[in-house]
């Protein structure tokens, strides 16, 4: 997870390597405009060329528990993310 980096607050894998295809959710950080071709961009210098999302959906937030983690169960009721 790459969080407060490149206008975004958090990075969430959903299916990693589903098909050799990386998908991820990225919540956006309050006040920044972010396209979803961005995140690759960010992440191109920072992870090998495999782990590189090609489906990026940047959304507001994400389901969350009362402790603030993940609702990783809940992510499966979101569309899929776009292909960049």
């Amino acid at each position: 997870v790459f969080s407060g980096c490149c206008g975004f607050r958090c990075l969430v894998c959903l299916l990693v390597f589903f098909c050799g295809v990386v998908f991820v959710y990225v919540v956006r950080a309050p006040g920044r405009h972010l396209t979803p071709g961005e995140v690759p961009a960010f992440l191109r210098s920072r992870l090998a060329g495999y782990k590189i999302p090609a489906y990026v959906d940047v959304v507001d937030d994400l389901p969350r528990t009362g402790s603030n983690k993940v609702r990783k169960g809940d992510l499966r009721a979101l569309p899929l993310p776009k292909r960049n």
